[in-house]
């Protein structure tokens, strides 16, 4: 397709999204923009120029354009066609497209919650008559989940990243907590967290705000096993701690007695 028909009109929001942009970069934008996407049907003023096309099978980079592609349009665009500038910084952007093809407003992010990041996508959603709703709700408590202010790489110990919690009764709620020292000279901050369990009771509590240097913190870890025989469920947290991502293992053997555990919510 020619680029002017994919443009429907003068104020289209356009992001650029790669797979080799940092996690943090693509997390940024994608994020902000489903403020006022989740709630509103699919729309044609927003659309993503990627390096790939979106996949109805597997997960990773095609995955994610695939959940981007539910309220957005998603292309392939060769990167020869964007501006060199833009493109040698490696990191994901955003801009403004009218039919004539004519870009403004090009801003690349570098925090989630910066001033000009929250200015910047506040007027995208107020162009679109749009309200902004914050869409990262942690399920257990019910509490929106900030995911800090920083991009920069800082240092991190993380104690213990696997336990065995040994006996645990099918269908009983429990938790387990991780915590962590931020060991660097910058804010630690998680933006974004996976596990295995995801559909099958498992969330995850992680600190509201970034973690000072010097600072702890604490991931906390609920789950419920299924049925009974031995589990294991894998907890990949993505932070801009030195290593990222950790995965955190919790491991057992689910039964149907009483009375195995004593750590419950």
């Amino acid at each position: 397709m020619k680029l002017a028909d994919v443009i429907k009109s003068d104020s289209t929001l356009v992001m650029r999204l790669t797979k080799r942009h940092p996690d943090i970069s693509q997390h940024i934008l994608l994020s902000k923009v489903s403020w006022f996407t989740a709630k509103y049907p699919p729309t044609d003023s927003i659309i993503v120029l990627a390096d790939e096309l979106p996949s109805d099978s597997g997960g990773g980079w095609k995955g994610i354009l695939r959940t981007a592609s539910i309220k957005i349009r998603v292309f392939k665009i060769d990167s020869s066609l964007l501006p060199v500038d833009l493109e040698s910084q490696q990191r994901s952007y955003v801009f403004y497209l009218n039919k004539k093809l004519q870009a403004g407003g090009v801003y690349v992010p570098d925090s989630l919650y910066g001033d000009k990041t929250n200015n910047y996508f506040a007027s995208a959603a107020a162009t679109m008559g749009r309200e902004q709703t914050n869409p990262l709700i942690e399920h257990t408590k019910g509490a929106a989940r900030y995911y800090g202010t920083s991009n920069r790489y800082t240092g991190a110990y993380f104690g213990s990243r696997r336990v065995d919690v040994g006996a645990s009764v099918v269908n009983r709620a429990y938790y387990e907590d991780f915590t962590f020292l931020n060991t660097g000279r910058e804010p630690l901050v998680i933006y974004k967290v996976r596990n295995n369990w995801s559909g099958s009771g498992c969330s995850v509590s992680i600190p509201d705000n970034s973690i000072r240097p010097g600072q702890r913190g604490r991931i906390r870890v609920y789950y419920k096993p299924g049925r009974k025989g031995t589990f294991r469920n894998e907890v990949r947290v993505y932070s801009n701690a030195s290593g990222s991502p950790h995965t955190f293992v919790i491991t057992g053997t689910a039964i149907s007695e009483r009375g195995v555990r004593t750590t419950r919510y």
